[in-house]
């Protein structure tokens, strides 16, 4: 028989990770939330997620693509579990109370492609944003 304080070592050791996972959101993996000064991006995947915005209709115009690499994707990386933010300042042809699309995506390892990575799930969401500040960014 274990002793006592072995056995709650151990059992914290179980339940922990079960408790830091149930903690996630079960519905949406990204959720794209309002701040003052722009867009919160939190990312509950499992993986990093690359992440750009446009005012919506603009990003024919700017000839934008997803980065396919790493290396250029310094930018705008949210990591699993945390967020990244989207300034308003830089999205392309922003104005106060205009909606915007953004984008987020996924790279996988690919040795067949041209940079060694490709584009997984390329999802895109409209986003209202404010004609003012709606709270203070944290």
């Amino acid at each position: 028989m274990l002793p006592a304080n072995r056995v709650h070592r151990l059992l914290i050791g179980l339940t922990l990770p079960l408790m830091l996972l149930s903690a996630w959101p079960t519905g949406q993996a990204v959720i794209i939330e309002q701040r003052a000064t722009g867009l919160a991006v939190f990312n509950f995947t499992r993986a990093d997620i690359y992440c750009a915005a446009f005012k919506t209709g603009t990003v024919a115009l700017s000839g934008w693509r997803p980065c396919n690499h790493p290396d250029i994707c310094q930018g705008n990386i949210a990591r699993p579990g945390l967020s990244a933010r989207l300034q308003y300042i830089d999205i392309y042809h922003w104005l106060p109370g205009v909606d915007v699309t953004t984008y987020w995506w996924h790279l996988a390892p690919d040795a067949a492609g041209r940079y060694g990575y490709r584009v997984t799930d390329l999802t895109e969401k409209i986003v209202a944003t404010p004609l003012v500040p709606i709270f203070p960014d944290d």
